[in-house]
């Protein structure tokens, strides 16, 4: 299996990944990037300040297997979260289950309205 030998960043290298934005009370907006390995956490606060221009973000979340909150807000931590989610989504393949979009909270700060 290609993911033991290269680990899931280089089996997931050539995937589309779709990212899920969470708006606040809202619904939420699917991004699609091509290059995922290399997203970087600033990449994603850009996107995030397009989905919500009046409000002011410095770090997303995501929920982990047990359902948990894990803050993202660096690069390092930004690797972390795809390779989990990379793992994941082998998971769901080996299984023949749908591959769910990676869902993404922005910490929107306390003086920002939405």
């Amino acid at each position: 299996m290609l993911w033991l030998a290269l680990g899931p960043f280089r089996a997931m290298e050539n995937q589309v990944l779709v990212i899920r934005i969470k708006i606040p009370n809202s619904g939420a907006v699917d991004w699609t990037v091509h290059s995922g390995p290399q997203l970087l956490f600033r990449d994603v606060l850009d996107v995030i300040g397009q989905v919500l221009p009046e409000a002011t973000t410095t770090a997303f979340e995501y929920e982990d297997e047990d359902g948990d909150r894990i803050t993202v807000r660096s690069d390092e931590e930004m690797k972390a979260m795809l390779s989990y989610y990379y793992s994941t989504v082998m998971e769901q393949q080996v299984n023949g289950q749908l591959i769910e979009p990676l869902q993404i909270f922005p910490r929107v700060t306390a003086d920002t309205v939405v």
